[in-house]
């Protein structure tokens, strides 16, 4: 966890509130993947305001892309605190909280957690230790989700594959996910080239 602290406070420091500088490239798949991730907002109740836990928020891009009449309680975690004191001063104005925060040490409870690009880049774990984190991080999901969550990952089925991220094959997280018994869970491989997203309605 601290090489992957390291490694994103250097992104920050160097290419600062960017795409880059959370560790992402391509504008378009950036602003697709938000989007997509957000489809689990359709399995809203009857509730009038909701809240939303936002895991690997970054400088919180993700705010940009909340529905309009959409009324929510936003918190956003991230283990870089650069990235939050940035968030703070960018969203004053709204009705958002950021805290720098593992997100294995979470303790509330919210209607709905996003994570993005968490479960892609495994830094110096091996496959083994990079497994476990994300089944972890599943279990703490559950946990603390009213309505539901969703999350990505990278595709096994790639036309390249780089040593610092991590391609989990489809059936590791699908056969975690059916002892859940859940009411509904929806997979996505088509909206972004060589990533998985995943849609858990508790």
């Amino acid at each position: 966890m601290n090489n992957l602290k390291k490694y994103y406070k250097n992104q920050f420091k160097k290419y600062g509130p960017t795409l880059n500088g959370v560790g992402w490239s391509k504008k378009k798949k950036s602003t697709k993947r938000y989007k997509v991730l957000l489809k689990i907002l359709k399995f809203k109740s009857k509730k009038k305001i909701f809240s939303i836990l936002d895991v690997g928020c970054g400088y919180g891009k993700l705010i940009d892309y909340l529905p309009k009449n959409f009324k929510y309680n936003y918190t956003g975690i991230d283990i870089v605190q650069d990235m939050i004191e940035y968030a703070k001063k960018k969203n004053q104005s709204k009705n958002c909280n950021f805290y720098k925060k593992d997100v294995l040490k979470i303790t509330k409870r919210y209607d709905f957690i996003i994570c993005n690009g968490v479960f892609t880049l495994k830094n110096n774990l091996n496959e083994k230790k990079m497994r476990e984190f994300v089944l972890k991080c599943l279990n703490k999901f559950n946990k603390h989700s009213n309505i539901g969550f969703s999350f990505n990952l990278m595709s096994e089925i790639v036309d390249y594959k780089s040593n610092i991220l991590f391609y989990p094959d489809k059936d590791f997280i699908i056969n975690f996910l059916k002892k859940k018994k859940y009411s509904e869970i929806v997979f996505d491989d088509k909206s972004v080239k060589f990533e998985k997203f995943y849609f858990i309605k508790k």
